[in-house]
């Protein structure tokens, strides 16, 4: 019946009419040999490539922990600004002063606890923390002796600050 196209319950499956005892072959759970990765080529999977994947794993760890505290420190800054902004009569969409041009500015504005000053240095912290990601990916590679993706995160954040000199004091 194996070419007949019919399709099998595994053995020990308990079906509509109690367990199934199927001894033909296409049934049989597949052994420990089927479920084994393909050996790497030119050899089997040493020490160095588990250390690898545990090393990478880590980081991607590290940087997804770095990113969701971002996020969520960048969030409840909003809402703080908002909340204080909305305390000292500022509208929500008011036409008031503009946002701060520099770093002094901004500074001047959180030293004041002004709501429109800490919503803007929250929305400069969730642009920064792609930035950041970057920087911390570069660090990490680097620790790990995995020069060529330390190189490659350096390279990408060599790209971004150039694009923010570039944006900020023109071509």
């Amino acid at each position: 019946m194996s070419g007949s196209g019919e399709l099998r319950e595994p053995r020990g499956f308990d079906g509509p009419r109690g367990p199934v005892e199927s001894t033909a072959p296409d049934a049989l759970p597949p052994g420990p040999a089927e479920h084994a990765a393909p050996p790497a080529p030119g050899g089997s999977q040493g020490p160095r490539a588990a250390s690898a994947e545990s090393v990478l794993a880590g980081v991607e760890l590290t940087l997804a922990r770095l990113f969701r505290a971002g996020v969520v420190v960048s969030l409840a800054l909003i809402v703080v600004g908002v909340i204080v902004a909305l305390r000292r009569g500022v509208e929500p969409m008011g036409t008031g002063d503009p946002a701060p041009l520099s770093f002094r500015q901004l500074a001047d504005g959180l030293r004041t606890l002004d709501g429109e000053a800490i919503v803007d240095a929250a929305l400069l912290l969730l642009v920064a923390i792609p930035v950041l990601r970057v920087a911390a990916a570069g660090i990490l590679f680097a620790r790990s002796r995995d020069r060529i993706f330390a190189l490659l995160a350096l390279l990408v954040l060599v790209i971004l600050l150039g694009s923010f000199v570039v944006g900020r004091f023109g071509a």
